[in-house]
């Protein structure tokens, strides 16, 4: 039975939980109701789930915890409970983890994932806690990624790729350096054929990697997507210069990239590339030495043939012989170079060198005869040497004794040196014996023209044909020899300084021309066509021969410089002029690059110019000059992408808004907007951004702003930064129903719950869209869907939304729904003062506009229940128990309302003793009128007079006296009434005697006909008339009272009475009151002697009177007082008229 009796108890319960939340909104009762029916069938866990979705709505999520905790304990462990453990162990992880409790979330997930392994959204939660920053001092993140990679392909096995993927994202971001997460991601990117997202993965991959090995996998698999998939030239050739490093020399990847770069003529990057492979190849000893000369040999041709560089090729070469000093090719590409340069003393080394290695080598008599062969000609052909060429012929005579053609070598050699002797010492002799300088000059130019024709010692010819430019600096037949002989000595510094005085002294006739023939110093220069034509040549070989055998910049300069005055603007010398200077880093390129752009016929060239000069200006960091420049080369070339990035830098810097806008836009163009979540979209996005923050914040242009703006959202439609700027824009402009619209993508945004502070953005723009719709753009009933998603999804603690949608659906007659929201609202609301507030509100609403007393009586309890004296409840809940006719709790609710009012003690008494007797009177009434109490009900009247006495108050009380004769508490009443008139006069007079005198009587005849006390009454009367003394009915009344009391005190009372009415009466009435008194005296106390000095005194104050001396006659026969008589009758004598 009793088992019984608590499954009802239980349904009951959750009947009740449900009529108080589906119908009457009662959230707190709901819930009580709820855990009683849990509490009584603890195996029946639908009330837990249902206090806990209670629990949910209203926010609390500590006790949703609780219940499902207390869920836990429930089931136990028993073994079909797993699944459902499961479940509650998850979700008591989620809860944990959104109180940012991290240790909890993971315990409780962990416990989940191990009683259902196969749950995934139980994994990704558990993904999510250990990825978090900071947790377990980031021990579990490779954890975390595991899990994340598992979620993933389980869902690409079940074909959904795109979720799959995402999560193998998410375990990438996680643990960057895991290889598993790495190749998974690839694998899956692969295939789905999403070559762009794995390009990017593979980037990443390769960033990130420290293992050269698993670095050149990353390398290869980079490439073959260039290669395949997203065939990218560029791209394919950053990877292979990445993965040579990583391979041996002459790989596939290396020949590959050769075959690149050689296609795209990047000749540096080509050269770079066998320099590191040679350098690799000769740091292995088992390198065969062929095949490292091979390297440097083609080395050598890329730096000769494609980057110019002769020098360089010359290094090489010389470096493959000191590899293999036997190599035929290099040896003689070696060669070649020297003799190009006309070097034949270096020639002659390198046949000394070559002939060296061939004896250390054991080559050959005939190859060492051979080398020597040619020393003895270079030697005696080339340089003129005849002891050297003699030194040669010696060593080949050594290695062939019997040979014919070294015995007429010798003779020849021999011969031609004696002669020559004796042709030196006779040229000699003459020169020492000339005295003329002319003739001196002659014999020195006869000695160096010797030397040169027959080509012996050659640098003594040189040093004659200075002596001559010594003594005459305008030979010009000499300064011609001395060129040649430079040239074929191959001594480039000579021969520049040789063309440069030819130069010079062409100049200086031309300018003594001019000035003979009258110009000016600064006219400009008149050259004749022919010698104009032959400067220009002769100018732009000693330019290339300053550039390229003597890297003179000075030089170069002078000869471009020279070349520009003959022929201005000449691209070639303007060109090599730039190259030198810009090599050298000297600082008259500026210059040289500023003539060279002013002489530009075209645009493009022009604007190449300016772009190298605003380079310049910027790397010397001369931001005005930059600018400047910058700015003349966007005139040149209106859409140059350099020129525009490094406009809307400097126009930034300098703050110039306007002008940074229109460049903005000159480098957007219109264009098509890219695919969103592209790499290209992200920096697309960005220039955007940057674009409409300039026009919004710097130029202060709304509407170009806000077109900005909505244009970065088609590419970025949550970009959080153009929605906050719109709403700021749009709020500005008062366009409301813009304004409602982005509001309405910020909450969206907001509602991803990125950042920590994401809530209350999403909250707070709810709110306002909800004012806008409401008061704006008079759209209520979406300003509720506003409020009831940001209750439902983002803050069901919200209070200030419960505050505008229970006004909301107030405003609208939705009253039902209004009590609901408040109900929620009072249970959230932490502060007393709110949960009264709402309380009240409730109970308002369902009084007036539900029409419902019961519910409208709870909601006042629950207020006084908060504050037990709020007056404003008080009143109301008395109100609706006086309907409900719940009577006796409303006179106990008037009683507490009268207690919350200051008593009669208190200072501030008399402001609130009106309301005090306003409450004691409507207890009265009740008490009287609907509990049937009339004594009850006549304390009540009689508190309410005591509360505020004036002549309602106490009429009131006569009324209920008399309506249930009362008589005794009527007189009680009326005592009091007197005593209080007398406390508040003065000097024992009553404050109002008038009053006081009426109170008497209805005291007075109360005592008498309703009491029977007549002595009280005689006293009431006697007291009235102390204080209306002259008041001849009171003493009347006296009188009567008196007469039917008929007791010797009373008489005597009676008598004072009388004195008291003596004293205050005037003269006219002191008569009949001495009379009167007299015949108290005489009839009632019995003392005639008393009663004659009465008479006497009312004769003396009215002596006329005739009945005053028939009274005394009377009197004086009991009191045997004749001589009184006698007086009185002398005085009446006296008094008589006498006759005239």
């Amino acid at each position: 039975v009793k088992a019984e009796v608590t499954l009802r108890r239980a349904s009951h319960h959750r009947r009740a939980a449900q009529l108080w939340n589906d119908h009457l909104g009662r959230v707190d009762r709901a819930l009580w109701h709820w855990q009683q029916a849990w509490k009584l069938e603890p195996q029946r866990t639908e009330a837990l789930e249902a206090a806990r979705q209670l629990y949910v709505s209203l926010g609390d999520e500590a006790m949703v915890a609780k219940l499902y905790q207390a869920e836990l304990e429930v089931l136990g462990n028993h073994k079909d409970s797993t699944g459902r453990r499961s479940m509650v162990r998850f979700e008591l992880g989620k809860l944990a983890l959104r109180a940012k409790d991290l240790e909890s979330a993971a315990n409780h997930l962990e416990e989940a994932a191990k009683l259902d392994p196969s749950a995934s959204d139980i994994a990704e939660k558990l993904a999510e806690v250990y990825a978090s920053p900071g947790f377990r001092g980031g021990q579990t993140r490779h954890k975390a990624g595991e899990l994340f990679v598992e979620l993933g392909r389980q869902r690409i096995k079940t074909r959904d790729d795109a979720t799959g993927i995402n999560y193998l994202r998410r375990a990438v971001g996680i643990d960057p350096y895991s290889k598993g997460s790495s190749e998974a991601l690839q694998e899956a990117l692969q295939e789905s054929s999403q070559w762009q997202e794995l390009d990017r993965a593979l980037r990443h991959r390769s960033a990130v990697v420290t293992d050269p090995g698993e670095r050149a996998a990353v390398l290869r698999r980079r490439a073959a997507l260039y290669r395949n998939q997203l065939p990218d030239h560029a791209g394919l050739v950053e990877v292979l210069s990445e993965l040579v490093a990583y391979e041996q020399p002459g790989s596939k990847a290396s020949r590959e990239l050769r075959e690149l770069l050689r296609d795209d003529q990047d000749w540096e990057a080509m050269s770079r590339l066998m320099e590191a492979e040679i350098n690799a190849l000769a740091q292995n000893p088992e390198t065969p030495a062929e095949e490292i000369v091979a390297e440097i040999l083609e080395l050598a041709t890329v730096a000769r043939e494609h980057m110019g560089d002769r020098d360089r090729a010359a290094e090489l070469l010389h470096q493959a012989l000191g590899v293999d000093p036997m190599h035929e090719e290099a040896l003689a590409r070696y060669v070649d170079h020297f003799r190009e340069r006309r070097d034949w003393r270096g020639l002659i080394e390198l046949y000394e060198f070559a002939l060296d290695n061939a004896r250390e080598a054991a080559s050959p008599p005939d190859e060492l005869v051979r080398r020597l062969e040619e020393i003895a000609q270079l030697a005696e052909l080339r340089l003129g040497d005849i002891d050297r060429s003699l030194e040669a012929w010696n060593r080949i005579a050594a290695l062939e004794p019997n040979s014919p053609k070294v015995a007429e070598a010798m003779r020849r050699l021999t011969a031609r040196s004696k002669m020559w002797q004796q042709l030196v010492a006779s040229l000699e002799h003459e020169l020492a014996t000339a005295n003329d300088p002319i003739q001196r000059i002659s014999i020195l130019k006869k000695m160096a023209q010797t030397y040169r024709e027959r080509q012996i010692d050659p640098r003594r010819a040189i040093e004659l044909y200075e002596q001559v430019l010594t003594e005459n600096p305008g030979d010009d037949a000499t300064l011609k020899a001395l060129a040649e002989l430079y040239e074929r000595e191959g001594d480039d510094a000579g021969l520049a300084t040789a063309l440069r005085r030819t130069l010079d002294l062409e100049e200086l006739r031309v300018v003594e021309a001019m000035q003979r023939a009258g110009k000016p110093k600064d006219a400009p220069k008149e050259w004749p066509v022919a010698k104009r034509s032959e400067r220009l040549t002769l100018l732009r070989r000693l330019a290339q021969l300053y550039e390229t055998r003597l890297a003179d910049v000075d030089g170069v300069v002078y000869a471009s410089s020279a070349v520009l005055e003959l022929l201005s603007g000449d691209r070639d010398a303007l060109e090599r002029m730039e190259r030198v200077l810009e090599k050298a880093g000297d600082p008259r390129l500026e210059q040289t690059l500023e003539y060279h752009a002013a002489a530009s016929g075209s645009p493009a060239e022009r604007a190449k110019l300016l772009k190298r000069l605003a380079k310049l200006a910027s790397a010397r960091e001369d931001d005005v000059a930059a600018l400047d420049r910058w700015e003349q080369t966007i005139k040149a070339s209106p859409s140059d992408p350099d020129a525009l990035a490094a406009l809307s830098h400097l126009y930034e810097k300098f703050q110039r808004w306007p002008e940074l806008a229109q460049v903005i836009e000159r480098m957007d163009g219109g264009r098509p907007l890219p695919a969103p979540g592209t790499t290209e979209a992200a920096m697309r996005g960005l220039e955007l951004e940057r674009y409409a923050t300039v026009v919004d914040t710097h130029l202060q242009d709304g509407p170009r702003a806000i077109k900005a703006w909505h244009r970065l959202l088609e590419l970025t439609p949550r970009n959080r930064t153009a929605l906050e700027a719109l709403v700021r824009l749009y709020r500005t402009a008062t366009k409301w129903r813009e304004l409602a619209d982005v509001l309405g993508a910020q909450i969206a945004s907001f509602s991803q719950l990125v950042a920590p502070d994401d809530r209350e953005l999403a909250c707070a723009a709810a709110m306002e869209r909800a004012e806008i719709l409401e008061e704006r753009l008079g759209a209520p009933a979406e300003a509720i869907k506003v409020l009831d998603h940001l209750i439902r999804d983002l803050n069901p603690n919200h209070l200030d939304a419960h505050t505008a949608l229970r006004r909301l659906h107030e405003a609208r007659g939705d009253f039902d729904a209004a009590v609901r929201i408040a109900e929620r609202e009072m249970y959230l609301s932490p502060e007393p003062v709110r949960k009264i507030a709402r309380g009240l509100e409730i109970g308002m609403i369902c009084r007036d506009r539900l029409n419902n007393p019961t519910r409208a009586l709870q909601a006042f309890k629950r207020v006084l229940e908060l504050e037990p004296e709020q007056d404003e409840a008080l009143a109301a809940t008395a109100e609706l128990l006086a309907r409900l006719g719940r009577w006796k709790e409303y006179v106990a609710m008037l009683e507490r309302s009268l207690q919350t009012l200051p008593g009669r003690d208190s200072p501030e008494a008399a402001d609130y003793a009106e309301a005090r007797r306003t409450v004691v009177q409507r207890i009265a009434a009740a008490t009287a009128d609907k509990l049937a109490d009339p004594k009850g009900a006549f304390r009540w009247w009689r508190r309410a007079h005591d509360e505020a006495p004036d002549d309602q108050t106490l009429a009131d009380v006569r009324r209920a006296a008399e309506a249930y004769g009362l008589w005794r508490e009527l007189a009680e009443v009326l005592t009091d009434e007197r005593k209080r008139l007398v406390a508040i006069g003065s000097a024992g007079v009553p404050a109002e005697p008038a009053r006081y005198v009426g109170l008497s009587r209805e005291l007075a005849d109360l005592a008498h006909r309703r009491l029977a006390d007549k002595p009280r009454a005689f006293a009431v009367f006697a007291e009235a008339l102390a204080v209306a003394p002259r008041d001849g009915s009171l003493l009347a009344e006296l009188d009567r009272v008196a007469a039917e009391i008929d007791v010797r005190a009373t008489w005597k009372s009676l008598l004072d009475a009388y004195e008291v009415a003596l004293l205050a009466a005037a003269p006219a009435e002191r008569v009949d009151l001495y009379l009167r008194r007299a015949k108290l005296l005489d009839e009632r106390v019995n003392d005639p002697k008393a009663a004659v000095n009465d008479v006497l005194a009312a004769f003396s104050w009215a002596p006329d009177r005739d009945d005053t001396r028939e009274i005394l006659v009377s009197l004086s026969s009991k009191a045997r007082t004749w001589n009184d008589v006698v007086a009185v009758d002398s005085a009446l004598i006296d008094r008589a008229p006498t006759s005239a």
